[in-house]
């Protein structure tokens, strides 16, 4: 709630995993648009666009109710390839997760990947 993320789907999918933490998220943000929130006056300071936390609110219903709905992107993400690309990489903990594993699992491998690969390897993270 504290920053305009460009796609919440990852925050979302760890939220996930408290039994109430979708609801909490819900409820706070409801509590943000009504300005009753204990910190509603300080997060609102920090969050650059004013109708985020009911765009979020109205995102996180659609991702409960479907939890394959687009994403909600920024449109800085959403009309640039190079951030649409990265986006579909790390854009969820399944995606980001299918990119972790097939990276190098011992430390001479990843000393290698780092010193080899001079740009983002786009073969690791497309299916």
């Amino acid at each position: 709630m504290q920053v305009v993320h460009a796609n919440p789907v990852y925050d979302l999918e760890l939220l996930q995993m408290f039994d109430d933490g979708l609801d909490q998220l819900e409820s706070e943000l409801g509590q943000m648009i009504l300005g009753t929130h204990p910190r509603a006056a300080s997060i609102a300071a920090i969050v650059e666009e004013p109708d985020y936390h009911e765009r979020l609110l109205a995102f996180v219903r659609a991702f409960r109710a479907d939890p394959g709905a687009p994403p909600l992107l920024r449109s800085n993400v959403a009309q640039s390839p190079l951030f649409g690309r990265l986006d579909r990489t790390f854009g969820s903990l399944r995606t980001s997760m299918r990119y972790f594993l097939r990276l190098p699992p011992d430390a001479m491998g990843a000393a290698m990947h780092v010193i080899r690969v001079k740009e983002f390897p786009w073969h690791l993270a497309e299916a």
